[in-house]
C-alpha cells in the first residue's frame, strides 16, 4: 500500500491556497487549489478582471501616452482644426485606459487630468474674461470625466456589458447634465464637431445635438470592443 504523504508535504501560502506539489503542471506551472472550494485558483477570475483579459494597462507611461492621445484627438476636432473624422475615434485611448486600467483609483486620476487639460487648453479665451472663472469651470468640467469612467468601467468589468452600447449611454446623458447643471453649460459637445458637414447631422433634426452625440460615442464605443477583442485574441493564441 503506498505511502500517504503527511501534511508536512503540503505547503500553505498566506493567501489561503494549499499547494498540493505531486499535482500535475499545467502550462509548466504547478496546479493550485483553493482550501475550501479545491478549484484551481488558475481557473478563480477575481471580479476585477478587465473585459480583455489580454489587454492591461499597468505602467504610468501607457496611462499617460493614452491619456495624451485621447487629449489631442479630443482637442483637434474643435475649431479652430476642426479635424472632424477623429470625433469617431477621439474617445478610443481613452476607453482603451478606462477598460484596461488594472488600478482604478489611477484611472480616476488620469481621467481628471485629461479633462481638466481638455478644459484649460481649450476654453484658454476665458481666461482673458476671468482667470479665477477660467480655472474654477475648467476643474468642475473636468470632473465629469471621472464620473463617467466609474459607471462605465463598472457596467464593462462587471456586468459585460460592450462599449458601444454602454459609452453611448453614459457620455451622452453627461452632456444632457452638462448643459443644465449650475446654469449649464452646453459647449464642447460630440455633436459640436460636425457642425461644418451638414450631411452628417441632418439626423438632429429628429434627435438634435444629443442624437449626434450618442451616434459619435457609439461609433468610438464599438471601435474600443474590436481593439480590445482584437488584442484577446491574439494574446491567447
Amino acid at each position: 500500500m503506498p505511502a500517504i504523504p503527511s501534511r508536512s508535504f503540503y505547503s500553505s501560502g498566506s493567501d489561503g491556497l494549499d499547494r498540493d506539489h505531486t499535482s500535475l503542471a499545467r502550462n509548466g506551472r504547478p496546479l493550485e487549489r483553493h482550501a475550501r472550494t479545491g478549484r484551481s485558483k488558475n481557473d478563480l477570475v477575481p471580479h476585477s478582471a478587465p473585459v480583455c483579459a489580454g489587454f492591461v494597462v499597468r505602467r504610468h507611461r501607457a496611462f499617460l501616452l493614452l491619456s495624451l492621445l485621447a487629449l489631442l484627438a479630443q482637442s483637434l476636432i474643435f475649431e479652430p482644426i476642426g479635424w472632424w473624422p477623429l470625433s469617431f475615434v477621439c474617445l478610443v485611448p481613452w476607453l482603451l485606459l478606462v477598460g484596461g486600467g488594472d488600478h482604478a483609483p489611477r484611472i480616476y486620476l488620469y481621467s481628471f487630468a485629461l479633462g481638466l487639460a481638455f478644459f484649460l487648453l481649450n476654453m484658454r479665451w476665458l481666461a482673458w474674461a476671468t482667470v479665477p472663472g477660467y480655472i474654477g469651470l475648467s476643474i468642475y468640467l473636468a470632473a465629469y470625466f471621472p464620473l463617467i469612467a466609474c459607471p462605465v468601467r463598472h457596467a464593462i468589468r462587471r456586468r459585460r456589458l460592450p462599449l458601444g452600447l454602454v459609452v453611448p449611454l453614459i457620455w451622452t446623458g453627461s452632456e444632457m447634465l452638462r448643459a443644465v447643471v449650475i446654469s449649464g453649460f452646453p459647449w464642447f459637445f460630440l455633436s459640436h464637431s460636425l457642425a461644418p458637414v451638414l450631411t452628417l447631422i441632418q439626423v438632429s433634426d429628429l434627435v438634435g445635438a444629443y442624437g449626434v452625440s450618442f451616434v459619435i460615442a457609439a461609433v468610438n464605443g464599438a471601435i474600443a470592443d474590436v481593439i480590445l477583442a482584437g488584442i484577446g485574441a491574439h494574446r491567447a493564441r
